[in-house]
């Protein structure tokens, strides 16, 4: 199955107006975040995802920065999937912070047999991290002094990697 069952045109388009707004850049890391949680932010990304790998056959990494992993755990991903600040931190290898071959996702499609089908990320070339372990504050995960050094290191491994943040508050007012 392809990603596309998810990669709308928006998300398709949204992809071409990124890769010709930062021609020649190489790998384009992007953080999205919104000022409330629920407007869809992981979507973005998802959707994003699903576009570069459909597009451009791109090598995708989805970095989950929400406070409880919730992404990953929505991949069937470990909760004790070590991040990306303990790779920085010289605790981890970068490589055991990458889940590049058992995260799935699963579609409902619509109707009255609701079909579930379940294909791997991996195939289509995207790959899942955390950036902070369970608990810890994005702000403080970001201040580790070699962070920049580890996503450095990741721009040779992928074409794209996208960062799904927290909103910056959680009121809708």
């Amino acid at each position: 199955m392809k990603v596309s069952t998810f990669s709308g045109d928006q998300m398709v388009n949204l992809y071409r107006v990124i890769q010709q707004a930062l021609p020649d850049a190489g790998c384009r890391i992007i953080q999205v975040i919104a000022a409330h949680s629920g407007e869809g932010v992981s979507t973005v990304v998802l959707g994003l995802a699903g576009a570069a790998s459909n597009v451009a056959n791109a090598r995708v990494l989805l970095c989950d920065a929400t406070f409880d992993r919730k992404n990953l755990r929505f991949f069937g991903v470990s909760p004790s999937l070590p991040s990306l600040s303990e790779v920085a931190s010289g605790h981890v290898d970068a490589r055991q912070a990458i889940e590049d071959k058992h995260a799935t996702l699963t579609l409902r499609e619509p109707g009255f047999l609701r079909k579930e089908i379940t294909f791997s990320l991996a195939s289509a070339g995207i790959s899942l991290c955390a950036v902070a372990r369970v608990g810890t504050e994005l702000e403080v995960a970001m201040q580790v002094d070699r962070l920049d050094a580890v996503f450095m290191a990741l721009r040779q491994q992928y074409d794209l990697i996208l960062i799904d943040s927290p909103a910056i508050t959680k009121s809708a007012l």
